[in-house]
């Protein structure tokens, strides 16, 4: 897995591996931005047969997260409340909203949750930056890879992490393997080595006051302060932070050099790694931002290959049918001298063996029309939170037949009205809803394409 890390001027990318206690590093890079084409056309050809998945990030200063508790225990209706959250957070129709919640404590009230928001336009525009020569498959912020390197370095204790890169600091509290917090505040180690360390400071007791009023945890009186060689001289200055436990953890302690190491780019001496390689080894990711434009690139490059795949498997049994033929033809004339009985066999064999190429054929073009590639993703797009699609398969070329259930019948008719409105969609007709109980009400349709 490659972890990646999408900053306003420089990207980080590295492949690592973590046992032993410490990183050990394959590939590491860091480029300032934007890329010039000489430095995407390098990437490029880095990356080129690139198979596994990239985890990328976004600054955290750029995703709006809240800590509320909604009154519910129910995943699924903490999710139908998150989800309305979000959008009133975003209440702009031309704006699409990418957002992530994830279950921090159970409470009298309900379930406190850590809800991250964001417009998918800023994603987008981070991702500008590193699609010329690399799709991520997830996108997260870089508060979860802070929490992964500490979480991996140290397991799961209860800390107040302060991670400092050169222009920010990301702040983030970690309790029970849970990052409970988070926070980025724009002063980095350079201001603090030429402006002092005083102003940085309040920004710190500022946030854990702010962490306190949610009522999150109790108090957490533990610091790690992680970050390069060069934060040393903090060590110097004289700290008025209320903390009982303080220390430093320099990424350099916990990173060695796998065999066939690449560096590429800048020195990293200047920057931190701690989110980048948090990311490179992350296993679960609690907070996901990918949005569906890049599922659905993901989705076309793997039929793409898929097709790609088709086509030199059929070239290949051709040819290997011609061969075939051919030494055939040959042994039955030299020794048989019964052509007519040689045909009558084949026959059969290259029947199936049309058929079965008209049926990946079929499905091949198809995949080159709104049929499978956006009618599909649109009909998921649009199934309200509270709709279950029990059933969904296309009859004959142009018609889709679907099948669920909802505990609303009001969501159910929503859904069937929202059907009508995607494009490429001629009607949708035989819509039945079935009561069973007042909790569950099944559902049909079919939708006619044009």
């Amino acid at each position: 897995m490659l972890g990646l890390e999408i900053e306003d001027d420089h990207i980080k990318f590295c492949q690592a591996d973590f046992y032993a206690g410490k990183f050990e590093i394959h590939k590491l890079g860091i480029f300032s931005l934007p890329l010039s084409p000489e430095t995407i056309q390098f990437l490029r050809k880095t990356f080129r047969n690139w198979g596994s998945a990239v985890r990328a990030s976004i600054p955290r200063r750029k995703v709006s997260v809240h800590y509320p508790v909604f009154p519910s225990h129910k995943k699924e209706e903490i999710h139908h409340m998150a989800h309305y959250q979000a959008l009133r957070q975003f209440p702009y129709r031309d704006i699409n909203v990418n957002y992530s919640v994830s279950i921090l404590s159970r409470v009298s009230q309900g379930m406190r949750v850590i809800l991250a928001v964001v417009g998918e336009e800023i994603i987008n525009r981070y991702l500008s930056e590193v699609k010329g020569f690399i799709l991520p498959t997830a996108v997260t912020m870089n508060s979860l890879g802070i929490f992964n390197f500490y979480k991996k370095i140290r397991g799961n204790r209860e800390r107040i992490i302060l991670a400092l890169d050169a222009e920010y600091t990301n702040f983030v509290i970690t309790s029970g393997g849970k990052m409970l917090f988070c926070r980025e505040i724009n002063k980095g180690y350079r201001i603090i080595e030429e402006k002092g360390v005083e102003s940085w400071q309040a920004e710190i007791l500022h946030s854990v006051n702010s962490f306190n009023k949610e009522g999150i945890s109790s108090p957490i009186s533990g610091v790690s302060i992680i970050g390069p060689g060069n934060i040393k001289f903090l060590k110097e200055e004289i700290f008025s932070l209320p903390f009982d436990d303080l220390e430093f953890i320099y990424q350099e302690d916990f990173i060695r050099r796998g065999e066939g190491c690449e560096i590429l780019g800048e020195k990293r001496e200047e920057y931190s790694l701690a989110s980048v390689l948090g990311l490179a080894v992350m296993e679960e990711m609690e907070i996901d931002l990918t949005p569906s434009a890049i599922i659905q690139e993901i989705y076309k490059r793997r039929v793409f290959k898929q097709k790609k795949q088709a086509v030199l498997l059929w070239t290949g049994v051709f040819l290997e049918i011609l061969c075939l033929f051919g030494l055939e033809y040959r042994r039955r004339k030299l020794y048989l001298g019964d052509i007519n009985s040689l045909l009558r066999e084949l026959n059969p064999i290259v029947q199936k063996l049309e058929e079965k190429k008209k049926v990946v054929d079929f499905f091949l073009s198809k995949n080159d029309t709104p049929f499978f590639l956006d009618i599909f993703d649109k009909i998921v797009t649009t199934i309200p939170q509270g709709v279950f699609i029990q059933r969904l398969e296309y009859e004959r070329e142009s018609e889709i037949r679907i099948e669920g259930k909802s505990s609303s019948p009001q969501l159910i008719y929503d859904f069937y009205k929202s059907l009508k409105e995607i494009p490429g969609v001629k009607s949708v007709t035989d819509f039945r809803v079935n009561s069973i109980s007042p909790a569950e009400n099944l559902f049909s349709l079919r939708i006619k394409l044009q």
